[in-house]
């Protein structure tokens, strides 16, 4: 193990995959566990470690598993198939600040942050997962600029919700549940 000065995410999506229809990635992870290292440079964005950061367009399944990190999903753009697994992060709480090279620190499980750089398009179908934050909401939602919210739709069927603040804190969506 070597000295991280910089968060090390567990997988990446790059954000310049912008395309939402036709020939799009598609990520598979059933069971397995991803944990992301923390930096320590002292700037939050730098340091953030999600266990996966969705910067660029991709249809995500994850079935199962344990996903661990500053956040353990960090999403910018992307559709989510989550059946089973859990989610944690350890991150600390912090508004969303845009930082157009990577993901934005909130601290959040699942952690939807946009800014007009990103694909956004996000789709959330969660179903029986176990999502917690140790600092922060077990979902968070936000914008660091003036731009659009990056979630399309999101659909909760069963789990676990649990976060130091509110379990879903979501801004400029109504009636998602």
């Amino acid at each position: 193990v070597g000295t991280y000065k910089d968060g090390t995410i567990g997988i990446t999506t790059n954000g310049y995959i912008k395309k939402t229809t036709g020939n799009v990635p598609v990520v598979n992870i059933t069971g397995g566990s991803i944990k992301a290292v923390v930096g320590t440079t002292g700037n939050t964005n730098k340091d953030d470690a999600p266990a996966i950061y969705a910067g660029g367009y991709a249809i995500w399944n994850i079935s199962g598993g344990v996903l661990e990190g500053s956040e353990a999903l960090s999403i910018k753009a992307g559709e989510f198939n989550i059946t089973g697994g859990t989610f944690k992060a350890f991150g600390i709480k912090v508004n969303p600040e845009q930082f157009d090279n990577g993901s934005e620190a909130t601290g959040a499980a699942i952690s939807v942050t946009a800014n007009k750089d990103y694909a956004k398009a996000v789709v959330l179908n969660i179903t029986d997962a176990v999502v917690e934050s140790k600092n922060a909401s077990a979902i968070f939602e936000g914008k660091s600029d003036d731009t659009n919210t990056a979630i399309s739709e999101i659909e909760i069927s069963g789990g676990e919700f649990t976060g130091k603040d509110n379990a879903v804190d979501v801004e400029n969506v109504s009636g998602f549940i």
